[in-house]
């Protein structure tokens, strides 16, 4: 039997080595770029969550060829390299996350050695090995002497001792059969699809944000340094969007084809990345900026937000 060095879980020897390697993961993810996963308290499988879902993002996860591939980058083993097994890249990519997060300060540290460890289970092994109590002999009772009386006196009846109780052993907790919180594979998809689905709105954010700041320079402004750099950003975040976009439409419905639908939720937000691409694009030759190719990005901006919002629901983000 061995302990958590963290939680003080029971378990294996084995299952509790892989348990302290892949779970207590920390608060913080240290994904590359994700400063806005923060949690309030130790969540694993959340954090799970979006360590799969950004791997997914960069084109991780299941290949065509049935292998399971990490994204990270530099994660400290070569680029690309895959797994056979989709709980296989998950125990990776949980022991890059935990590492990190110690080496950050973002996850709890081991706070009892092996040695002290080794001691208490001792100490509690030898506790229970002790045998039960032996109640004390009673001894036979006393006769009493005749009485010079005429009638005997009534013998006296032995003392009764009190019950003997014996000892209550303390409650077993079960071993750890599972070193980690792995869902099956229906979870999988589920979890593949919500984290999915969180990069498009977060994507969506950024690209948002620098629409904004293009189409608040107001009609017949000049083009400057700053402001075509803001212009190249929003192409960029566009076609950055449009890769999310594909990747969540491949984790909800990994066997459909997109559809081509005017009318679809999905191929409006298509539509109107393509308008907001060709926009920006006419942004970058256009000297100074025209009123109507400004109102055209701001009813580009509006699509967008409305298609992602009614396919992913509402936005909430800790980042401002």
């Amino acid at each position: 039997m061995a302990i958590c060095r963290i939680c003080g879980h029971p378990g294996t020897q084995h299952t509790i080595s892989e348990h302290e390697k892949h779970n207590h993961l920390g608060t913080t993810c240290h994904w590359p770029g994700t400063t806005y996963h923060v949690l309030p308290a130790e969540d694993d499988k959340q954090m799970r969550q979006w360590l799969l879902a950004e791997n997914l993002a960069l084109g991780g996860g299941e290949q065509a060829n049935g292998k399971w591939m990490c994204k990270w980058p530099n994660c400290g083993s070569p680029a690309n390299h895959t797994y056979d097994s989709r709980s296989a890249l998950q125990r990776h990519l949980s022991t890059v996350q935990r590492e990190l997060a110690v080496a950050n300060g973002t996850a709890l540290q081991i706070v009892q050695t092996a040695t002290t460890v080794a001691g208490n289970l001792q100490a509690l092994n030898a506790l229970n090995a002790l045998p039960a109590p032996v109640p004390p002999a009673t001894a036979p009772p006393a006769v009493a002497a005749p009485a010079p009386a005429p009638a005997p006196a009534a013998p006296v009846p032995p003392p009764i001792p009190p019950p003997v109780q014996p000892p209550v052993p303390p409650p077993v907790q079960p071993p750890v059969d599972d070193p980690m919180d792995v869902d099956g594979e229906a979870g999988d998809q589920e979890m593949a699809s919500a984290g999915a689905g969180r990069v498009v709105k977060e994507r969506w954010e950024a690209l948002k944000k620098s629409m904004e700041k293009t189409v608040a320079a107001g009609p017949a402004r000049n083009l400057n340094t700053i402001l075509v750099q803001e212009i190249t950003n929003a192409i960029t975040m566009a076609n950055i969007l449009r890769d999310a976009v594909d990747v969540a439409w491949g984790a909800i419905c990994p066997r459909e084809a997109m559809p081509q639908d005017a009318a679809s939720p999905w191929m409006r937000i298509i539509t109107s990345l393509r308008s907001a691409t060709t926009t920006l694009q006419n942004a970058q030759s256009s000297q100074p900026l025209p009123s109507t190719l400004l109102d055209e990005l701001e009813q580009n901006k509006h699509d967008l937000g409305v298609n992602i919002t009614l396919l992913f629901g509402p936005f909430s983000s800790r980042s401002s």
